[in-house]
């Protein structure tokens, strides 16, 4: 789960070069290691093996803020603990922590949202969405 400064460190390119094509440079990574990458940023990107890629399109700029990768890293991994493939885990990981981050938001403005108000806002974001995952 890099954000695009870590990515940019992972492969050896610059920050920009990552920026200007998120979605080519997360699929690339994941073939190339036969893994799932979760890109964070603006628009995260879910890329697996192959040609599966996922644009997320729910978070906002507050979840830039200490602790809010943990979380989504710890819903990832609750998901795939439940039994859903590291893709689909990744996929709703995203969604739902973004989902969250936008209620926290709305609680708290983004300025001022921890990652602890996004913890708060989990199950709200999962009954909004009426899932049973």
């Amino acid at each position: 789960t890099p954000h695009p400064v870590e990515m940019s460190r992972l492969i050896q390119r610059r920050k920009q070069d990552v920026e200007r094509n998120r979605k080519g440079v997360a699929q690339e990574f994941a073939n190339r290691y036969a893994c799932v990458l979760l890109l964070k940023g603006n628009k995260t990107v879910v890329a697996s093996p192959g040609k599966k890629v996922y644009t997320n399109a729910s978070g906002n700029a507050g979840m830039a803020t200490a602790g809010s990768g943990d979380v989504l890293s710890g819903m990832i991994a609750a998901f795939t603990a439940q039994g859903l493939s590291g893709f689909d885990a990744a996929k709703y990981g995203a969604y739902i922590h973004g989902k969250a981050g936008d209620l926290a938001a709305k609680a708290k403005t983004r300025l001022s949202m921890t990652a602890s108000d996004i913890i708060d806002c989990i199950p709200k974001a999962i009954q909004s969405l009426q899932l049973n995952i």
